[in-house]
C-alpha cells in the first residue's frame, strides 16, 4: 500500500500501520514508506549480544527484510544457536513461523529444522551460554568449522 499526494496519511511497512502526513517517513530501495522508529530498527540495529541479534532477526523475518545487518546475526561463529532460538520461537509465535515458511525455501526450513534437532538437547535457558562459548571455542581455534552439535 502506497499513500498518494491527496491522502492524509501513507502506509509504515515496519509496523503495518497508517501514519498521519505530518509523521516524517524515509523510503527504502524498494520504494516502501518506513516511520522513524521502524527505519532505526533497520538501520541501526543494537544486535552484539546473543539475545539482540535473535530478536533483530526476528523483527526482520516479520518485517520482510534482508539486509547485511540481517545477515550478521547468523554470522558470529553462533549461527546455528540463532537459528535453533528462532526456530524455537516458531512453536509460540505463528507471526514469525508464518514469515519464515513465506520467505524461506522448503529446503532452507528443513534444514533449520534439523539444526534446531541437533541443538534439542541444550535447554533455552542456557542456549546464549552454550552459544558464547561456542563462539569462543571457534575464535581461539587455528582454522575451520565444527557444527556445534558435534562437540
Amino acid at each position: 500500500m502506497r499513500s498518494t499526494d491527496n491522502s492524509t496519511s501513507w502506509y509504515c511497512e515496519g509496523c503495518k500501520t497508517f501514519h498521519l502526513n505530518d509523521h516524517k517517513k524515509w523510503t527504502d530501495d524498494m520504494g516502501d514508506f518506513y516511520c522513524a522508529r521502524a527505519w532505526k530498527r533497520l538501520t541501526k540495529p543494537q544486535n552484539n549480544t546473543f539475545r539482540q541479534r535473535v530478536n533483530y532477526a526476528r523483527e526482520a523475518f516479520l518485517l520482510g527484510e534482508d539486509s547485511r545487518a540481517f545477515d550478521k546475526c547468523f554470522e558470529m561463529y553462533d549461527g546455528a544457536f540463532v537459528v535453533t532460538a528462532l526456530m524455537r520461537l516458531c512453536q509460540t509465535d505463528t507471526l514469525l513461523n508464518q514469515a519464515i515458511q513465506k520467505q524461506m525455501s522448503r529446503p532452507g526450513v528443513i534444514a533449520w529444522q534439523k539444526t534446531a534437532a541437533s541443538l534439542a538437547h541444550i535447554p533455552s535457558t542456557k542456549l546464549s551460554q552454550k552459544a558464547a562459548a561456542h563462539r569462543v571455542y571457534l575464535e581461539n581455534r587455528a582454522h575451520g568449522y565444527v557444527q556445534p552439535s558435534l562437540l
